[in-house]
C-alpha cells in the first residue's frame, strides 16, 4: 500500500471518529440505539423480497436478535408503508442506504420524471441538473467511473434534504446510511460533516 493511501485512510479514520464525537454530543440518543439494536448485531442490505416483513420475521424466528436493515431507493420494489415501525416492533434498527456519490449523462437535458412514482426517492436522477452538480476540479473535465459520474457534496447537499427529508415522511429510519463525498476532497468532508448542524 502506498504512503498516499496510508495518509488517505487515517485522515478519513480521523474524520470519521470527529463525526462520531458530534454525534455523540449533538444526539446522544444514537448511542442507545447503537447500544440496544446494532452492536452485535448483523448489518443487511435487503432488495426485492427480503424487503417484506416475512422475512424481517423469519431472521426473528431463527434467533438473530438485533439487526440494522437498510435498503437503497434506487432498486424497487420500495417496502410497504409501515415498514420501518414494523421492524422497531420486532426490536431491530432501521435505516436507508443512500447513495448520492453519481450523477449521469442524462441529466443535461431536462426529461419528465414522476416524482410519486415507484422510483420517487431515486438518487441518480436530476433532470437537467447534471451540469448544476456534477464535481468537477479545475481543468472542467468530471470524475467519472462505471457508475456514472461523480456529484459534487456541496452542490448536490440541498437535494440530500430534499430527497432524505420526503422519504422519512414514509420511511421513518433511525439510521442513514448517506454517500456524498469524493475520497479526493478528504479536506471539504471534514468540512462539510463538522459544519453540518441540522437534522431531519
Amino acid at each position: 500500500m502506498s504512503n498516499r493511501s496510508i495518509q488517505t485512510m487515517k485522515k478519513t479514520l480521523f474524520v470519521f471518529v470527529l463525526f462520531l464525537l458530534s454525534v455523540n454530543v449533538a444526539y446522544p440518543k444514537i448511542w442507545v440505539l447503537l447500544d440496544t439494536k446494532m452492536i452485535g448485531g448483523v448489518q443487511l442490505y435487503v432488495w426485492d423480497k427480503a424487503r417484506e416483513l416475512d422475512f424481517a420475521k423469519e431472521l426473528k424466528s431463527s434467533g438473530i436478535e438485533k439487526a440494522l436493515v437498510l435498503w437503497d431507493a434506487n432498486h424497487t420494489p420500495y417496502p410497504e408503508i409501515g415498514y420501518d415501525n414494523k421492524l422497531k416492533e420486532l426490536g431491530y434498527a432501521t435505516g436507508g442506504y443512500e447513495l448520492f456519490t453519481d450523477i449521469h449523462l442524462r441529466d443535461t437535458v431536462f426529461r419528465e420524471f414522476d416524482s410519486n412514482g415507484p422510483l420517487r426517492f431515486a438518487h441518480t436522477v436530476y433532470p437537467g441538473k447534471f451540469n448544476q452538480y456534477a464535481a468537477r476540479p479545475k481543468d472542467g473535465r468530471t470524475y467519472f467511473n462505471q457508475f456514472g459520474h461523480t456529484s459534487c457534496p456541496l452542490a448536490i447537499r440541498p437535494e440530500i434534504y430534499r430527497k432524505v427529508g420526503n422519504k422519512l415522511k414514509e420511511y421513518p429510519h433511525e439510521t442513514l446510511f448517506l454517500t456524498s463525498l469524493l475520497p479526493k476532497t478528504i479536506k471539504s468532508r471534514s468540512q462539510f460533516f463538522l459544519q453540518e448542524k441540522r437534522s431531519w
